[in-house]
């Protein structure tokens, strides 16, 4: 009818294998017969759209650095869905710990359930994360503990993960590899602590706070 419109929608599937990249999608000219039996064309229309693979994220950091031989450090990985409208499953990746530093390893054993139902994290020279699951635009967190050998030279130790993998609505998406360093420091690292001598306080009471700095190198002033 006269000022009027009317709207509908379909829903398009991009092929599995498509390069990533902007596209263009352009009509045929549109025709229509008005009332008083006029002939209408109007031009064709074009829409662009994206393709991108890349729809989930990862991030990798310690959580000290630098390091001491023999010490323990954190590692924590962080999940990103960069997809508004899918939610991503079977998401997966695994990270070569002994390639970048030899010997280094996890010390937390297998965890589950860490990035939703049935997702884990296993594994000690190498980190293997799997079946990982994400609403859309959702992320997650997780940490595993490492050991850092005895006998490692002081140095920076650079280390890549695996590429990531997921399922979008059976769709295969990636997200890049994550590259990060671990500075292992020549001496053994110094320890920091304060504790108050009085942890229970009433209002206009005193305490003595203490700080104790210690150098826990054998050899080093």
């Amino acid at each position: 009818p006269a000022s009027s419109s009317c709207s509908f929608s379909v829903q398009l599937l991009v092929p599995g294998g498509a390069a990533d990249g902007d596209y263009s999608s352009a009509s045929s000219t549109i025709t229509s017969t008005l009332s008083d039996a006029s002939f209408v064309t109007l031009p064709a229309i074009v829409a662009n759209f994206s393709v991108d693979a890349a729809q989930v994220q990862l991030t990798k950091a310690y959580g000290t650095d630098p390091v001491g031989p023999g010490d323990t450090v954190s590692v924590d990985y962080t999940l990103t869905n960069l997809s508004s409208s899918k939610a991503l499953t079977a998401i997966a990746f695994s990270d070569d710990l002994d390639a970048q530093l030899t010997g280094l390893a996890a010390t937390s054993g297998a965890q589950a359930n860490i990035c939703g139902a049935g997702s884990s994290l296993s594994g000690t020279g190498t980190l293997t994360f799997a079946g990982g699951s994400l609403a859309a635009g959702a992320s997650c967190s997780f940490s595993a503990t490492l050991q850092v050998p005895g006998g490692s030279t002081a140095s920076i130790y650079s280390g890549t993960t695996s590429t990531v993998s997921a399922d979008a609505s059976g769709l295969t998406v990636t997200g890049p590899a994550v590259a990060s360093t671990l500075t292992v420091s020549a001496f053994e690292l110094p320890s920091f602590a304060k504790s108050f001598a009085d942890p229970a306080l009433g209002p206009g009471g005193s305490t003595t706070l203490t700080y104790v700095i210690t150098n826990n190198d054998s050899t080093t002033t």
